[in-house]
């Protein structure tokens, strides 16, 4: 199953993204081409560069690295997997505890193994893509730590303990 980045262009990820997108056009106050000294010179100087980052460099290093299974790809794993349950061994090991299964291994080692792979496929393709909103928020909640009304500061955050 080959994974192309032309297939992981549209992820349900679009609302966390654009918040981001939104909080980092405010935070390098693209809106305000007008302020020329200091800061704001160097921003409007790589304005490109930075809007480029944003729009599409963020969103590429974040699907890089979490390389997200495409839904096809998922459906043919899940499909897979409901066929190999219909067998008597795999579905004996899925029901069977830790000592039987042991002993079932024995036997289908290989279709239990192949189960085993496209179990792993599922879970890590719903992984892949809550992982991916997760980072979104973080990056945000991370840049709003530093910045409040038009000024980057250190806020003080107090950790949450449960």
């Amino acid at each position: 199953m080959p994974i192309n980045n032309d297939t992981l262009n549209n992820t349900p990820n679009d609302t966390s993204l654009d918040r981001l997108r939104d909080f980092l056009n405010k935070l390098f106050q693209f809106e305000t081409q007008d302020l020329d000294f200091g800061i704001y010179k160097i921003l409007n100087y790589k304005r490109k560069d930075i809007k480029k980052f944003i729009d599409d460099l963020l969103v590429t290093t974040v699907k890089d690295q979490l390389i997200t299974l495409t839904d096809k790809q998922v459906q043919e794993a899940h499909t897979e997997m409901e066929e190999l349950a219909r067998e008597a061994v795999v579905s004996g090991w899925v029901r069977a505890d830790t000592g039987e299964r042991q002993v079932l291994e024995k036997y289908g080692w290989d279709r239990i193994k192949l189960y085993r792979e496209y179990a792993d496929i599922v879970e890590t393709a719903q992984a892949a893509s809550d992982t991916e909103n997760h980072i979104y928020n973080h990056l945000a909640l991370f840049f709003s730590r530093y910045y409040d009304k038009g000024d980057f500061i250190s806020k003080r955050v107090m950790p949450i303990r449960c």
